[in-house]
């Protein structure tokens, strides 16, 4: 038997040549099988299907029926409740536990192979699907997807999480992030991440019915509505919202099994990664990028006739954090969407502004920020301890029945501590223990940690004195005195002397001006030993944290000195209300490059229409983004400055101005 494709080449070499034993050589076969060939002039697929045409079907059987018995009884059962057809395993065990007798050689295989022919010439009709034909350009699909089973850790801990998946049902292009809930900031952060990456906007945006995008109109019925919040962000992304039938998740088919098909790819990719664990959550998010980008590679043909027919863009993106004015209360805590966040106690009695984004909260208190944490998780409070331990400790009466008590624990040896003392003395547990606990908001918590581990392990009690007492135990000076400033550290270092040990690390961080390096640095070496990091990981975690902190810094200190005001910023602008040359324009002058060019921005327009505002604005980005210095000033201030600056130092004054990158200067048209 030869293949099809030894026929093909041996029909084109004999009508090349017209020599069968060329032709049948050229082919791999021997010459009296290729004269067969050539004579029948058909290849060997077609003789197999002429030589099944000539079988005639067989009408008896090779050996005994095995369900002889057993299948009228099974037909009895079939006749009155024919939906246990689906099921011939359930119903062939029924009949082995019962029918014995007739059950006897049966076998689960033939069973199912007849009841396969009886459910196709007896059986109801099958749901039919029908495919749908997809415009490009017309819709974009978004869902949710829990993505726990993947068993992703950052940093040792479990990552619950979902993914954001997006869509295009056309070209099937999908981008995809991590995010915390089925949120209204999680959904704009989702759809914003991947239209902006697919550089284009549908017509239609579809989604689920979840709470997000829609609400019930009237209790107790299925008719739904969708959010004023979610309409607003369709306006302002210019597309039309769509929803799908109640408990029809196949009317979003594409991104459903796109859900599956994404997260089978990344666990095959964190199998050839090797670990499941990554230092930070920007590690998972860069990996699911690269995942997406691969994927969409394949699709880059239907991908850029999709992007032909796509709207742009629109200038900016919409705010993805809600800004929502809040009290502090006289526990030092506050009301953020149905959860609690403690506050330092400095600022009991006064409003403050919440930005909520997806991940963190943030609080000001007349532009300038004040305080800055996680997003709780669900209804569990977000309690920092080191905001009350000074008033907790002084009412130590008030803590056994302290609402947020559990909080005051922010480590299980910190229990095992107050459980070690209270079995000492209850009495006076409560007090010691807070004392303990305001040594550790006062110094290090990990080195307060570990010496309580050490009085735990020695059976020893961990009274706030004795832990104080080693907290103290400072490691002895290489410089044998009170050298501490870095000249001296570094001739020190330089000249020789004694020995530099482990112990003089952070004095020598500290005359490197390595204050963040200095300060992780215990908790980084624990975590490497912990990881089993490698020397380059380790050096390159305490420099990227050195460098992160420096640049945070350095942002602060030039909103400081760039008198902008603290209130005017895009998170308070409606897009929809800007001009239609500002918003497209907007983009452009976020990058900075006509600041680099020494180009002048000039704002006209009538008094209280918001250029002013809108300048500030931007120069804030361009602070906060490029690290460009600014100064927001009046002209009538800046003149007068030159003319208060002393005749010797007007040069000074104008090289001042000069080293300025954004000068924003208000002036009345006359």
């Amino acid at each position: 038997m030869i293949t099809q494709v030894q026929y093909n080449t041996l029909m084109k070499e004999h009508q090349k040549s017209g020599v069968v034993r060329h032709a049948a050589l050229k082919a791999g076969m021997d010459r009296e099988t290729g004269t067969r060939y050539l004579k029948a002039q058909t290849g060997p697929t077609e003789q197999a299907q002429q030589r099944r045409d000539r079988r005639k079907p067989r009408g008896y059987r090779t050996r005994s029926d095995a369900l002889a018995k057993l299948w009228p009884e099974a037909l009895s059962f079939l006749e009155t409740t024919p939906e246990l057809a689906s099921e011939p395993t359930a119903l062939f065990e029924y009949l082995v536990a019962n029918r014995a007798e007739q059950a006897q050689g049966a076998r689960l295989r033939t069973f199912q192979d007849r009841m396969r022919q009886w459910r196709a010439q007896n059986g109801p009709p099958k749901e039919v699907f029908f495919p749908q034909a997809q415009e490009p350009g017309k819709a974009v699909q978004y869902d949710w997807t829990c993505a726990n089973e993947l068993g992703v850790t950052i940093a040792g801990q479990p990552f619950k999480h979902l993914l954001g998946h997006t869509v295009y049902p056309f070209s099937n292009w999908e981008w995809a992030v991590p995010c915390q809930t089925e949120s209204t900031l999680s959904l704009r952060v989702g759809r914003q991440a991947g239209l902006w990456r697919m550089s284009g906007v549908a017509r239609e945006q579809w989604t689920d019915n979840s709470s997000t995008a829609t609400h019930t109109i009237e209790h107790g019925k299925q008719a739904r509505a969708f959010n004023p919040a979610y309409l607003a962000f369709a306006r302002h992304l210019g597309m039309e919202p769509r929803t799908i039938n109640i408990g029809c998740p196949n009317e979003q088919g594409d991104v459903e099994a796109a859900n599956r098909h994404l997260k089978r790819r990344i666990k095959n990719h964190l199998l050839l990664r090797g670990s499941s664990d990554f230092e930070r959550e920007s590690e998972y998010t860069q990996l699911l990028a690269g995942i997406c980008t691969a994927a969409n590679r394949v699709r880059v043909v239907k991908v850029e006739e999709e992007r032909r027919h796509l709207r742009a863009l629109p200038a900016m993106r919409y705010p993805e954090s809600e800004q929502i004015g809040v009290n502090v209360s006289g526990a030092s805590t506050v009301r953020v969407k149905k959860n609690t966040y403690s506050v330092p106690a400095k600022l009991i009695g006064l409003k403050l502004e919440a930005h909520v984004s997806e991940s963190d909260v943030r609080f000001t208190h007349e532009g300038h920020e004040v305080w800055q944490c996680p997003r709780a998780p669900g209804p569990k409070p977000r309690i920092d301890y080191r905001h009350v331990i000074t008033w907790l400790a002084r009412k130590p009466g008030a803590f056994r029945s302290y609402l947020y008590r559990e909080e005051m624990f922010p480590t299980i040896v910190f229990r095992q501590a107050y459980d070690r003392l209270l079995a000492n003395d209850e009495r006076t547990a409560e007090r010691h223990y807070l004392r303990v606990l305001e040594l550790a908001a006062n110094h290090d918590e990990a080195r307060v940690a570990d010496l309580i581990g050490d009085c735990l392990r020695l059976g020893e009690v961990p009274l706030p004195d004795r832990v104080r007492s080693r907290l103290n135990t400072a490691p002895t000076s290489p410089f044998g005195g009170a050298a501490r400033t870095r000249s001296q550290v570094v001739r020190f270092a330089v000249e020789g002397g004694q020995r530099m040990n482990a112990d003089s690390l952070p004095i020598l961080l500290r005359a490197l001006e390595l204050a963040t390096v200095e300060r992780e640095c215990d908790h980084a070496i624990a975590r490497a030993e912990a990881e089993n990091w490698g020397y380059r990981r380790l050096l390159a975690h305490l420099a990227q944290a050195e460098l992160q902190d420096r640049r945070t810094r350095k942002i602060e200190r030039l909103l400081k000195d760039s008198d902008l005001p603290p209130s005017e910023t895009f998170a308070r602008f409606d897009p929809a209300k800007m001009p239609e040359k500002a918003r497209r324009m907007l983009s452009t002058l976020m990058a900075g490059d006509f600041v680099r060019r020494g180009d002048n921005l000039v704002a006209k327009g009538l008094p209280g229409r918001g250029k002013s505002g809108f300048v500030a604005a931007l120069a804030r980005e361009l602070a906060e983004r490029h690290e460009m210095k600014v100064l927001f000033a009046p002209a009538f201030k800046l003149a007068a400055r030159l003319v208060a600056a002393k005749p010797g130092l007007i040069h000074e004054a104008l090289a001042k101005l000069g080293d300025t990158a954004v000068r924003v200067k208000m002036a009345r048209r006359s």
